[in-house]
Parts: structure tokens; C-alpha cells; sequence
């Protein structure tokens, strides 16, 4: 069960936090991992070429028309584009017409099309962009995974959806899974070679052979009580473990997945595909929802600023038809914890009252944390209406929620069903496509090209029995 703040915790927590980030032993035991430097540095390229769709299925008649005008230059310069027809099907004749920022294209024989736009900001090319058109599914990209979260108790439920991601892989196929933290119950590993590995990831895990990506949750980064998420340096034993699995894929607290994978080591490098159909952020937002951490790389506004800029960095430079986040805490949701901004409805309880008259000028910061502001403010400046789909754990169920206006197209799912199921909060807290309580299960989701579609499965607590809930298919119109 994730965490609710208590009122003596939030009472003694400024002097509990000293304590525990002044203690000697606390950097002698983490001592590499603090000094950590393999976090991914990006550097934004200028200029960029992009278009509005990388892959696309069409038919033979159809007339295309291209869209360069989200290349851009950092740097404000003008662009000058450069369209070509790099790859067509024996027999066509299809001429590519490029005037500015677009370009057309009539499909006249079945088969693959390549498109190539390189922009100039009157100084510099771009790398080259190129855009496949087919016929064919077969021609393009397709990438399948599993997402789920709050995951690793195990206990009898987690190994019931492991065996039911079992079924649906054999019958389906799957590239890799998606794991939204929470990795280790209740308080996070303690060290590389201690047996919850084993016991909450591996042995459960076994028959799947893919690349888990995972991500930091609460319980896993846990200090003074479990689920604090206080004690940051503890999920950095979870980065090392990368090195030790030959499933387990963490190698950085935040990074990138391109997809499809390419590359031999690919747990230790995802991100190698230079052009892929779908990219992933995976995102550490621990240390902007929990408690104080002492030491300093993991201080809540240095820690925002880097994340942001990576982040950042990395959307610029990106050239994926889609993107897709996903971080332990949600944005929205209707379970238990509910938004950011106003977790578990810390702003309204008693406990903020309380904590307002005994310690007035703590209670703003505090606040911000355990309701989850800081992270609100962070996704609404990195990620708002920039990615297709936002997914999450912390909240014990499974929910597709539909876009809000302020973040444009985005889309929202909550699996954090993995081994764990608890109740809805407010049903119509955000409006949902599909939503149950009580429900253990896991998403499943492919990309071919310009579709998307996904299948919800819930597992039957018991037997084990598998039934498909929901389907969804999203048609991508760029960004």
C-alpha cells in the first residue's frame, strides 16, 4: 500500500531529515552511487528537421502531403527546406513537389516510399529526417511492450499477472515491458546482492525474456518509513542492478527508450536507434514528491531544474513519430492518490490545518511535496501537450483517462495493478475511457506506423484467469 503522510511524521520531519542527511554512515554506504556521473547529458542540436509523421500506412491513390513546419532553429533563424524521394516501388513514377515547409506526394504503386527533408538555418544542415509511406505493414516500424506498475511484492498476485503477460506475449508478441515503480516493497533494496531482487523481481519474472525498463517509485527510494521516498541515494542501488540482471534495465534514474531497439547492450544503452518510431522518457519523480533529502544533488529544485533540461534537450532532439512518458506518480488520476497538486487531498485535510498553526512557515514547502505540487508544476512545463501518451503507477488500479485542455492531446493511463489492487477514489474525478477498481492487470500496447492500439487485461485474482477489458486504437495526427 502506497503511503499516506501522518501527522507525527510531518511534525518531526525537519529535524528527522537533518539527522539522516547528516549522518556519516549514510555517504560512506552509498558513496559511488552518489557520485554517480553516467546521467545521460543531452545537448539540443540546432538545427532540427522534423515532420509531423515519420511512418504512415497508405493505399494506392492516396495524395500526401508532408508537413516540415515543426523543423525548427533555437536558434530564431530562418529555414530554407530541401525536399527528395529517396526510395520508391519498382515501376512508380511518383514525382515529390516540395515548395517550403511542404511537400506532396501521389502514391501510385504499391510498395515503400522514402521521403528525406534536410533544413538550413543559412549556416548549418540539419541531420536528415525521413518519412516512410507503405502499402505494407511489414515495410514500417512496429513496436510492442507491456506497461504495468507496483509490481514487486512477490506474492501470489504478482506472479498471476506475470503468468498472464506470459500468455498474451506468446500469443501477441512483445518487445520489452514498462515498469512504473514501486519495484521492491516496502522500503526498496538495501543492497545490490539483497535477496528481494530475487524474490520480487526475477524469480517472479522468470519465463519472460525481454528488457524490463524501470523506474524509481516511492517505496523503492524509502528513509525513515516505507513509501517515504526519502532516502533517493537507496534508488540508486536499483540503477546498479542493471549491471547484474540480465532482464532488469534501469541504467540511468531518468532516460531514454528508442523503438524499436536497436543494439546488443541494449538495457545498458536504449536509446541508440537514431531515428526510431517511438521514444520513451523515463522519468525519476521521487525526489519532487516526497520528503526532504539532505544530500544535494537530490535537493528537490536542483534536482527539477536538471531533470527539466534533460528532458527538454531530449524532446528537441527528437525524431519520433511518438512519445510517450511515464514516472512512478501520476497526473491525473482517480484513485486514491488523485492529481498532482493535491495528492491523497493533503491540501484540504486536518493534518494541513494542523501543520499551518504549529509550523507556519514549513508548511508551504511541505505541502508542495506530499501533495505533489512540485511535480504538477514540473509535468505542465516539460510535458504538457508534448507527448502522445503520460503513464503511471502509485495508485493500486487501471485507468485510460482522456486529455484535458490545458495539455492539449496528451492522453493518461494509471496501470499500477501489477501485484497490488485497490479501490477508485472519485470515479469522476477525471473523465475516463475505461477504469476499474480492484482490478489486477496490465496494459498492452502496439505501434505500427501511425496506429496505436491497446488492449487492457484484467487477471482474475484466484485462477488466474485472463479477460480482455478494453481496446483502443489512437490514430496519430502529429504533434
Amino acid at each position: 500500500m502506497c503511503y499516506r503522510l501522518p501527522l507525527p511524521y510531518l511534525l518531526l520531519l525537519p529535524l528527522l531529515s537533518l539527522l539522516l542527511g547528516g549522518c556519516s554512515t549514510f555517504r560512506d554506504s552509498f558513496h559511488d552511487i552518489l557520485n554517480d556521473s553516467r546521467i545521460e547529458r543531452v545537448v539540443a542540436q540546432d538545427p532540427v528537421a522534423r515532420l509531423r509523421l515519420k511512418q504512415r500506412l497508405v493505399r494506392v491513390g492516396d495524395r500526401i502531403e508532408l508537413d516540415g513546419g515543426v523543423s525548427r532553429s533555437n536558434r530564431g533563424r530562418p529555414l530554407s527546406y530541401r525536399w527528395s524521394l529517396q526510395q520508391r516501388p519498382a515501376g512508380s513514377e511518383a514525382e515529390l513537389s516540395g515548395i517550403g515547409e511542404r511537400a506532396r506526394l501521389t502514391i501510385d504503386r504499391p510498395g515503400l516510399y522514402r521521403v528525406r527533408l534536410v533544413v538550413n538555418d543559412g549556416t548549418f544542415d540539419s541531420y536528415p529526417f525521413d518519412a516512410l509511406l507503405s502499402t505494407e505493414p511489414g515495410d514500417l516500424d512496429r513496436v510492442r511492450f507491456i506497461a504495468t506498475g507496483d509490481t514487486g511484492t512477490g506474492g501470489n498476485l504478482q506472479y498471476r499477472v506475470a503468468e498472464a503477460m506470459e500468455r498474451v506475449c506468446a500469443e501477441r508478441g512483445c518487445d520489452f515491458l514498462i515498469g512504473m515503480g514501486d519495484n521492491i516493497y516496502q522500503s526498496g533494496p538495501k543492497s545490490l546482492t539483497d535477496p528481494q531482487f530475487l524474490n520480487k523481481f526475477e524469480r517472479p519474472y522468470q519465463d519472460l525474456s525481454m528488457p524490463f525498463f524501470m523506474v524509481i517509485g516511492n517505496h523503492d527510494a524509502s528513509g525513515l518509513f516505507g513509501g517515504d521516498g526519502g532516502f533517493n541515494a537507496r534508488g540508486g542501488i536499483e540503477v546498479e542492478y542493471t549491471r547484474r540482471s540480465d532482464k532488469w534495465a534501469m541504467p540511468q534514474r531518468y532516460y531514454r527508450i528508442a523503438a524499436p531497439l536497436h543494439g546488443a547492450e541494449v538495457r545498458l544503452r536504449p536509446a541508440l536507434n537514431p531515428q526510431p518510431l517511438v521514444e520513451f522518457y523515463a522519468l525519476d519523480s521521487t525526489p519532487l514528491t516526497s520528503l526532504p533529502d539532505r544530500v544535494p544533488q537530490y535537493r528537490i529544485g536542483l534536482y527539477r531544474d536538471n531533470e527539466g533540461r534533460w528532458l527538454d534537450a531530449a524532446m528537441n532532439n527528437s525524431k519520433a513519430q511518438w512519445r510517450i512518458a511515464f514516472a512512478h506518480h501520476p497526473y491525473l488520476s482517480n484513485g486514491v492518490h488523485g492529481n498532482a497538486g493535491n495528492y491523497d487531498g493533503i491540501r484540504d485535510s486536518r493534518f494541513a490545518q494542523l501543520l499551518g498553526e504549529l509550523f507556519p512557515s514549513l508548511k508551504e514547502d511541505l505541502l508542495q511535496r506530499a501533495a505533489g505540487e512540485y511535480f504538477r508544476q514540473f509535468y505542465e512545463r516539460h510535458l504538457c501537450g508534448k507527448v502522445d501518451l503520460y503513464m503511471a503507477g502509485h495508485d493500486h488500479n487501471m485507468q485510460w483517462l482522456a486529455p484535458v485542455e490545458r495539455c492539449g492531446k496528451t492522453e493518461y493511463i494509471v496501470s499500477g495493478a501489477g501485484a497490488k489492487a485497490n479501490a477508485l477514489k472519485d470515479e469522476s474525478r477525471n473523465q475516463a475511457y475505461w477504469q476499474q477498481s480492484r482490478a489486477i492487470g496490465f496494459f498492452w500496447i502496439e505501434i505500427v506506423a501511425d496506429r496505436l492500439q491497446a488492449t487492457i487485461y484484467t487477471v482474475d485474482r484466484d485462477s488466474g484467469a485472463l479477460s480482455r477489458a478494453y481496446d483502443r486504437t489512437l490514430i496519430h495526427q502529429g504533434f
